[in-house]
């Protein structure tokens, strides 16, 4: 109950967080956890993601509902240095860009 779906990059799985804000990352080749990234520590508002994707050497997060309310914060990792992290504030734009259910890499974008 506490992530929505998961990727790969070949390498690690990812959890995608729901009820909290924390990525999960296990090993694919002997399924130990490999580190967890805490983006509540940033902005406690970073929970209810519903879905994932990556896209060369960065991991994304597809905003949904964090508890509170329906969100548009897509968070963007480093596949590399999983403690680095982007926010894109998809309602400074448009304040209907919100509430996602999975997306997807296509070439060079995020869907």
């Amino acid at each position: 109950r506490g992530f929505q779906r998961g990727f790969v990059d070949g390498v690690y799985g990812y959890a995608v967080p729901y009820k909290h804000g924390k990525v999960a990352r296990f090993s694919l080749f002997d399924f130990r956890l490999a580190g967890v990234l805490d983006l509540t520590m940033r902005d406690p508002d970073l929970s209810g993601f519903v879905g994932g994707f990556t896209n060369g050497d960065a991991g994304f997060l597809v905003p949904c509902y964090n508890g509170a309310s329906i969100f548009g914060k897509v968070v963007r990792f480093d596949l590399v240095d999983f403690n680095a992290f982007d926010v894109l504030d998809l309602l400074a734009t448009d304040p209907g860009l919100k509430g996602f259910l999975g997306g997807f890499a296509g070439g060079a974008h995020g869907y």
